[in-house]
């Protein structure tokens, strides 16, 4: 039963492949190179199918199945999980959230598995319960690579949810791809209210001034390192750090370090 599906994956050629695949089953398919396209792309029409990349760079595949089962909790689909090597992934696994998860074949045996795969999935879409046939992870082997990068990747995320502040990072085109859990405690917003919006949407209107004019000069002075100032939100006083994101010496963004001014004065206070 053939339906529409949204492949959001960074691997360009593995997004056409399976784009291809799915369309021979008979699938209306959509196609994103990252969780922020694969936001927008959703934003016109709900699909019965996602299929999504764990590792991302930008929105990674946790944040981005964490946006959609907020934003579309009313709907109906199926979230496919998708990594290189799955036995490597089964705690980060847990933690995703998607209903199924797949591996990558290589290109002369993917056709086979995802056929062996949807028949699967098409006979119960919504039920959480992967097949042993299909995941057969004694059949795996552990890629010393791949576990050094989930160490890694998992070692930094503990670093940046216990840092004590909010942290919000927006590409050039001010568009938010990644916000920590302080950071959302904060604002006081659901996931799905700031993945891929515009960072001005997420403060009051009467704040946007002082957020632009702190975006605009930490951009147009490269001596400036940060720019900070308060502002009020939800009646709490919030202290507002803005830097340049900078990636091998190339501007690609802003960070934005939120503290709350009341809860550092109250430390202070027990000091």
């Amino acid at each position: 039963m053939p339906g529409n599906a949204l492949i959001v994956d960074n691997d360009f050629f593995f997004v056409k492949f399976l784009g291809n695949l799915l369309k021979e089953r008979g699938f209306d398919v959509r196609q994103a190179y990252d969780g922020k396209q694969g936001i927008l792309a959703l934003k016109d029409r709900m699909v019965s199918y996602i299929f999504v990349n764990i590792l991302m760079p930008r929105i990674d595949g946790k944040q981005f199945i964490d946006f959609v089962r907020e934003k579309y909790a009313n709907k109906e689909f199926s979230i496919i999980g998708m990594s290189d090597s799955i036995i490597e992934m089964r705690e980060l696994q847990k933690e995703a959230g998607a209903d199924y998860y797949l591996q990558k074949q290589p290109v002369e045996r993917m056709a086979n598995y995802l056929d062996r795969f949807m028949k699967y999935v098409e006979g119960d879409p919504f039920l959480s319960s992967p097949n042993k046939d299909l995941f057969d992870h004694e059949k795996l082997f552990r890629r010393q690579a791949t576990v050094d990068l989930l160490e890694s990747l998992s070692f930094q995320q503990g670093i940046v949810e216990s840092a004590g502040m909010g942290i919000i990072v927006a590409e050039k085109d001010v568009r938010i791809v990644f916000v920590n859990r302080l950071a959302l405690e904060i604002l006081n917003k659901p996931i799905s209210k700031l993945l891929s919006s515009r960072i001005t949407e997420v403060f009051p209107a009467d704040e946007k001034k002082k957020i632009l004019a702190g975006l605009k000069a930490v951009a147009r002075d490269t001596a400036l390192l940060r720019q900070s100032f308060a502002i009020i939100m939800n009646n709490i006083a919030i202290q507002v750090t803005v830097s340049i994101l900078r990636v091998e010496g190339e501007i690609e963004g802003w960070v934005l370090i939120l503290n709350n001014m009341d809860y550092m004065d109250s430390l202070n206070d027990i000091r």
